[in-house]
């Protein structure tokens, strides 16, 4: 049968590529414990959705498409002490993710003496206790 793991297809070109559970696992690949990990994981930039599409009840493009994500990630595109975190799609490839853009901020920014993150929150802190 095939493996209770599924690893990143690195014989098919990057943009048709998906995730596998075929025996043999090849020596070095790293390992998911389901398909959509190892998916968002490793072609989580695919504009395909080539390997999202393989998955046994793949989700439907369109509503997936619209809206925010469910995750936070930090914006490398502006200069550090003005960054924040941000749930805007497309999730960049290799950036981390956090559940709340708290956790962001205080995970990437946490050093950050402007505050920039912080202040960016539905609801930020004030300086003072209130």
């Amino acid at each position: 049968g095939d493996l209770d793991v599924f690893y990143p297809d690195s014989e098919t070109p990057w943009p048709e590529a998906g995730c596998t559970n075929t025996r043999p696992l090849p020596s070095g690949r790293p390992i998911y414990d389901t398909m959509l990990e190892c998916c968002n994981a490793q072609y989580g930039g695919q504009i395909s959705g080539a390997c999202i599409s393989m998955l046994p009840s793949p989700p439907t493009a369109s509503p997936t498409e619209s809206g925010d994500l469910d995750v936070f990630y930090p914006d490398s595109e502006t200069p550090w002490p003005e960054a924040g975190c941000t749930n805007t799609r497309p999730l960049p490839s290799g950036r981390p993710t956090f559940d709340t853009m708290l956790e962001c901020c205080n995970a990437q920014y946490g050093g950050q003496i402007s505050g920039a993150c912080i202040s960016m929150l539905p609801s930020p802190p004030t300086g003072s206790p209130t």
